[in-house]
């Protein structure tokens, strides 16, 4: 969550999500990950469709949306995307 009000809309979830997938397939070799979204969250929502995750089912009981990503079946651009982002924090840090 991007709690600072004037910070969102500004992509930084979007970076932060790409680069937590690729921290755990690569460090961990997580392949499938799983998102619990408060029903009405459309921020989320769209935030996760938007890196192909896709909608699972709905728990009623406690008004969740559950969306799934295996990691090895999305496409190519999500990948590139993360790639491209882990290259330039690294052209910046040398």
């Amino acid at each position: 969550m991007i709690a600072d009000l004037n910070a969102r809309k500004k992509g930084l979830a979007t970076e932060a999500l790409r680069i937590g997938l690729d921290f755990c397939s690569k460090i961990y070799k997580k392949r499938k990950f799983l998102a619990k979204i408060k029903k009405g969250n459309d921020g989320s929502i769209i935030l996760f469709k938007k890196l192909t995750f896709e909608f699972v089912k709905e728990n009623e009981s406690v008004d969740e949306l559950y969306f799934k990503l295996d990691y090895e079946n999305s496409t190519n651009s999500i990948k590139d995307l993360i790639e491209e982002i882990v290259m330039q924090d690294y052209e910046e840090w040398t």
